[in-house]
């Protein structure tokens, strides 16, 4: 993925640079502007798109970032995001076409660092806004196994409006939106059961469940981890790195879960060991390596990250 990191003073100007940096990656704006045109510091809102998917986004400074008025005291600052069908100019930023139930957000802090991979299909936003506290944001499509049939989605550890953590990718809560197309379905897909039918659903290789019968890395439960999982989360004290855990995701059809998507540049990893930040060279591939939240001390994986990061493949 291209890396490209720098400094930011604001939520705003944050999402000024996200956007500037993604219209050169080739993403088109349907609209950037003040939600109140009569009051600039009530954020600003960005609706982009590429290759058919949309997405909208809106920076907001503790207050709720849904309102159309100012209802400070939110308790939160950073960058909502939400996937959609297509733009309307007519609707407002959070009721846009087929916006699916996941609303997620990238902690900004009053300023801070932003770290930002990107490839032509997916976007990687982290932002430092503390000294080694992260928040992130994921969107765009997946690496689909049939080019056919769907992937774009949405996903992150914080939601907007939700007060605590999650792992990204995980479908056991509405922390994933994902956008399928198969014989008997289209549309868009948020857990192992929706829209409230049974016979629809996803889930990743991090779920703690036993839905796709293959070994997971399920962080919570001993019983479904396995040999292979226990292996890629444990820590290599010989040499201070650890294991590279894919991420797979699976579809539900006909009543069983099929493989999906897999990245080959983008993977979770325990980071006990790995220091943040830095880079590491394996072979002729490069790594950079960001928490998902920070490191925790003394390095014991816990609820709710696992001490869990990303592991991001960079260009050379």
């Amino acid at each position: 993925m291209k890396y490209q990191t720098g400094a930011y003073s604001s939520s705003e100007n944050l999402l000024q640079l996200l956007k500037d940096k993604l219209v050169v990656e080739g993403w088109a704006v349907d609209l950037h502007a003040y939600v109140n045109s009569a009051d600039t510091t009530f954020g600003k809102r960005l609706h982009i798109q590429k290759n058919g998917m949309f997405f909208s986004l809106r920076n907001f400074d503790d207050y709720t970032p849904t309102l159309d008025y100012k209802a400070t005291g939110f308790g939160k600052t950073g960058i909502d995001v939400r996937a959609n069908d297509s733009f309307s100019a007519a609707a407002k930023w959070n009721e846009q076409p087929g916006t699916p139930f996941v609303r997620m957000y990238a902690q900004t802090g009053s300023s801070g660092i932003f770290h930002l991979f990107t490839t032509d299909t997916k976007v990687l936003l982290i932002a430092e806004y503390e000294t080694e506290r992260y928040s992130h944001i994921i969107f765009g499509a997946h690496d689909t196994l049939d080019p056919g049939s769907g992937g774009q989605f949405l996903t992150g550890a914080s939601g907007t409006f939700s007060s605590t953590w999650n792992i990204p990718f995980d479908t056991s809560t509405a922390t994933t939106a994902c956008k399928i197309a198969k014989s008997d379905f289209a549309g868009w897909v948020l857990g192992f059961a929706y829209p409230a039918d049974p016979g629809q659903g996803i889930c990743s290789s991090f779920n703690y469940n036993n839905a796709i019968r293959v070994p997971n890395f399920s962080p919570s439960s001993t019983t479904t981890v396995g040999d292979i999982g226990s292996s890629a989360r444990s820590s290599n004290r010989l040499n201070g790195l650890s294991a590279l855990m894919p991420i797979y995701t699976f579809v539900k059809h006909e009543g069983a879960y099929c493989p999906f998507a897999e990245f080959d540049d983008l993977y979770f990893i325990n980071c006990d060991l790995m220091t943040a930040e830095q880079t590491y060279i394996v072979g002729n591939r490069t790594y950079k390596i960001f928490p998902f939240f920070g490191k925790q001390t003394p390095a014991v994986s816990t609820q709710p990250l696992f001490n869990l990061g990303f592991g991001v493949e960079v260009d050379a």
